[in-house]
């Protein structure tokens, strides 16, 4: 099977909740702003455009 169905959540969690983030960046870094979440189909990201831009 190997890892091509799984995401990145599962394989993280597989691998002992380790190596998600490289160093220097930890879950206490603000990398660059708010977070927004969206919804799109698989291979449409023009909505993922639409919310940066804003």
């Amino acid at each position: 099977m190997g890892l091509r169905g799984a995401g990145v959540a599962t394989i993280q969690e597989a691998h002992g909740r380790t190596g998600l983030l490289i160093p220097p960046a930890s879950d206490l870094h603000r990398l660059c702003c708010t977070a927004g979440t969206v919804s799109v189909p698989p291979g449409d990201d023009r909505m993922m455009h639409a919310t940066i831009e804003q």
